[in-house]
């Protein structure tokens, strides 16, 4: 049956309840929220790693992100992202920051409706 906190299987057969039951498998992402959480997942590296200490692979990353971001219809986020990677390489860390929160913003924000449960809250008021 379909409640407010999703599905809920009433258990009905007979036993003490002491089998364990297998885990449902994780429901597949669809092809926008998986570039978004991919491409979320860019700024944040470079933070945790450190926009000064970038390796070569950690600097093609934004530019990955961008090209899935594109192949989905989210060009915003997908220039704010090519954006980042500009400023890191001609202009430097320093001044790759404000590049860094303006990406890291449009993607949390993007991000946030698509991710597991938003879509019952927003639906619920």
């Amino acid at each position: 049956m379909l409640t407010a906190a999703g599905v809920t299987v009433p258990d009905l057969a007979p036993g003490d309840g002491d089998t364990a039951l297998a885990m449902a498998p994780a429901r597949p992402s669809d092809p926008v929220t998986a570039a978004l959480e991919s491409a979320a997942r860019r700024p944040v590296v470079a933070a945790h790693h450190g926009l000064r200490r970038l390796t070569a692979s950690g600097r093609t990353r934004p530019t990955d992100g961008a090209t899935a971001l594109r192949r989905t219809g989210l060009h915003t986020a997908a220039h704010l992202l090519d954006a980042l990677d500009t400023a890191l390489t001609r202009d430097g860390a320093t001044a790759a920051v404000p590049a860094w929160g303006d990406a890291r913003i449009q993607l949390a924000v993007s991000l946030e409706p698509h991710q597991e449960g938003a879509g019952e809250v927003q639906g619920s008021a």
